[in-house]
């Protein structure tokens, strides 16, 4: 995924299990791949992620039910979180990420969207699906949360900062204050940064 405020980029290698219920569907990847395939069915309407830093998907093509994705945020480090979605919603749907004190939601009402992004600076605590109807729809929603570099002892507060298409609504507050204690570490970008994905590019039914 391209956002142009970005300067550097990165690859998730923690994708969390995909669970796709298509009669057949594919991955585009750079690099080799690695996975394990199992015929079976797990209820993911209330999820925990199993990393930090970490990528996964939901998927819905007939009976909806709210969906609860749970994050582990590592609170002494910076981060950035965000999600990607693709819908063609027959009924209202709408998307919100929840960080510590703040959330971004994206809004579709019958309204047809093709990679709308909703991001922020911030680990996520949750991400929450919902609509008005067992049957919204087609969509499909890449959520992804990566811990950065470690705080420094001080407080400091920043803006929720949110991007969306034409096709979406967003609504965005403000994060507050953080005190953390931290020392020092390298190589890993902070606030600038670009999001790739290895996990999944594109999926068709």
């Amino acid at each position: 995924m391209y956002i142009p405020e970005l300067e550097c980029s990165r690859f998730f290698d923690h994708i969390e299990p995909l669970q796709i219920g298509f009669e057949y569907w594919y991955i585009t990847a750079n690099g080799s791949i690695t996975m394990q395939i199992e015929n079976k069915f797990i209820t993911d309407q209330n999820y925990t992620t199993t990393g930090t830093t970490t990528t996964g998907l939901v998927v819905n093509e007939l009976l909806f039910y709210p969906h609860i994705v749970t994050f582990q945020p590592d609170y002494t480090r910076t981060g950035f979180a965000g999600f990607l979605v693709s819908v063609f919603p027959e009924n209202e749907i709408w998307f919100t990420m929840n960080y510590d004190t703040a959330h971004t939601t994206i809004d579709f009402n019958r309204t047809s969207a093709t990679e709308d992004r909703s991001w922020a600076p911030g680990q996520a605590r949750t991400l929450t699906i919902n609509s008005t109807s067992q049957f919204p729809g087609i969509f499909y929603c890449q959520y992804f949360s990566f811990a950065g570099d470690l705080l420094p002892m001080t407080s400091t507060s920043s803006p929720t900062t949110s991007m969306s298409g034409s096709t979406g609504m967003t609504t965005n507050t403000t994060v507050v204050s953080t005190t953390t204690v931290g020392t020092t570490t390298s190589g890993a970008c902070s606030m600038s940064l670009w999001i790739v994905f290895v996990s999944i590019v594109y999926i068709f039914c």
